[in-house]
């Protein structure tokens, strides 16, 4: 632990303060933007039905995948819930999948869609959903409030609306704005 770095935050530990979180939000993009070798599809309540002709992995089995690759995010919070015990602490809930493949593919970022190709929206979509349960759940754990992703920026299936598409994983500053008018600040984010 970095001993200047804890002086320097100390001050925040107060009820009036708000620590908020923005982590654990890639998961799903690491391990499946890309499509799998062989098609599959997971059930996801509330999520687009199964498509037929693949397979159906339980939800539990992604879940744990998923799981693993959030080891960092849950110690983190559990580390930065410790330092702040007495702020208000907040979870940001990652901005769902971008549905459109041609957006996708025009921003590649380390992916290799030449050689994988994209996955199926819908899959991604539910795979999206199974991570914010867990992030959901870690949060909840460690004392933070979970904020979703705000409703009017995402499409009637769930996916990021195109006026916050940035690049194939991300959202544009813009997107917060609804979370920030929650947490009552001014909406000056950066990336």
């Amino acid at each position: 632990v970095n001993e200047v770095l804890l002086r320097e935050v100390a001050p925040f530990n107060a009820p009036e303060s708000k620590v908020v979180c923005l982590i654990g939000g890639n998961e799903h993009n690491a391990r499946f933007m890309m499509a799998q070798p062989r098609p599959f599809d997971v059930h996801h309540p509330g999520g687009p039905a199964l498509q037929p002709g693949r397979q159906v992995v339980p939800r539990a089995v992604i879940r744990q995948l998923l799981q693993e690759g959030m080891v960092t995010t849950q110690l983190t919070l559990k580390t930065l819930a410790g330092l702040f015990p007495r702020a208000q602490r907040f979870v940001v809930a990652p901005p769902p999948p971008i549905a459109s493949e041609a957006q996708i593919r025009s921003h590649p970022e380390i992916f290799d869609f030449a050689r994988y190709g994209v996955e199926d929206p819908s899959v991604r979509l539910k795979v999206y959903e199974i991570m914010l349960d867990l992030l959901t759940g870690m949060a909840t754990e460690a004392g933070y409030q979970f904020m979703p992703p705000p409703a009017e920026n995402r499409d009637a299936q769930g996916f990021l609306t195109e006026p916050y598409w940035n690049i194939s994983t991300h959202a544009q500053p813009a997107y917060y704005a609804p979370v920030w008018a929650q947490l009552g600040a001014p909406c000056h984010a950066s990336v």
